[in-house]
């Protein structure tokens, strides 16, 4: 049973800074998209942290344990018997690299995979794709205004 969705857009592109529509065209993350995805990541992950323990549960063998002269070993039940044992965690994107790179700022952190697909691409923009919104506008008037007025274009 799917109990929660939550969906992330990617963090800032050079081509979102200069207003280019980027589309399918697979643009990295610029420094500041970096920064964002990587706040956004720090807050998902504690407020999902309980992926983590799942994970943890599923692969005890990942739980960190102290050295041979420590007083005890971690005892693993614990997070095979926790609540969040029972509940599983799935992180998919497109396989966009902006997207990509959004999705390890989160997953990386609970030791969660990530899961490309192509699917879930941004939309095509065809011939427009690279092309500075302003450009757009003055290149195509008509076209432009039908598609900035959601009436197509």
């Amino acid at each position: 049973m799917i109990d929660e969705v939550m969906m992330l857009r990617h963090g800032r592109t050079q081509y979102n800074l200069e207003h280019r529509l980027q589309g399918q065209i697979d643009v990295p993350l610029d420094i500041v998209g970096q920064w964002q995805v990587d706040q956004t990541g720090f807050a998902l992950a504690s407020r999902y942290y309980w992926a983590k323990v799942n994970r943890l549960a599923e692969h005890p063998e990942a739980i960190a344990q102290p050295g041979p002269d420590a007083a005890e070993r971690t005892d693993t039940r614990q997070f095979e018997e926790a609540p969040a044992a029972g509940r599983r965690m799935v992180v998919m994107t497109s396989d966009l690299f902006r997207a990509q790179q959004t999705a390890h700022a989160f997953a990386d952190i609970l030791g969660l995979p990530v899961t490309c697909d192509q699917r879930l691409r941004e939309r095509s923009f065809g011939d427009w794709e690279g092309i500075a919104v302003e450009e757009l506008a003055k290149r195509f008037p008509e076209d432009y205004l039908s598609w900035a007025q959601f009436r197509g274009g």
